[in-house]
């Protein structure tokens, strides 16, 4: 394996990892909420206010962020005009040079 080739798998598995923890954390707090017996969600809530706040804060902040990209985007942007994102070009390279088309 070439260096290139470790450098891009690296930017890849750092990507992967971050979306990774991030479904973790959310997966944590919607299961200690919400799939509780009766009565211990009301309970766990009280614990948990910190992390819910957070995380509503993120998603809020995440859903702006993508609101005002669409408004911010050029019209010809989703045609094709083969400008990818920081990310969506290190997992393009790192496909190719996997040989897959």
């Amino acid at each position: 394996m070439t260096n290139t080739t470790s450098h891009s798998f690296m930017e890849l598995w750092n990507i992967v990892k971050k979306e990774i923890t991030g479904i973790q954390l959310l997966w944590e707090t919607v299961n200690g909420l919400y799939f509780q017996p009766r009565g211990k969600g009301l309970a766990t809530l009280g614990q948990e206010v910190p992390t819910l706040f957070r995380l509503t804060q993120t998603v809020l902040m995440e859903s702006l962020q993508m609101r005002v990209s669409r408004l911010m985007d050029p019209a010809n942007s989703g045609s094709g005009s083969g400008k990818l994102l920081p990310d969506h070009e290190v997992l393009q390279r790192t496909w190719q040079e996997a040989g897959h088309e």
